[in-house]
């Protein structure tokens, strides 16, 4: 969560590039294994949260 909040700010090519960064980070010098898919939504005029 403290990623997404810290760059919310951002465009969705820049959140995606900084995410594979800590990905790439996070995972070392292991080997990718695996395929990666990310999406990344932006809600916009979110109505006010029910009380």
């Amino acid at each position: 969560m403290a990623f997404i909040r810290e760059n919310a700010g951002l465009g969705a090519e820049e959140i995606i590039e900084k995410l594979k960064g800590q990905l790439v980070d996070f995972r070392g010098v292991s080997p990718q294994k695996d395929d990666m898919t990310i999406a990344v939504l932006k809600v916009e005029n979110q109505p006010p949260s029910i009380k």
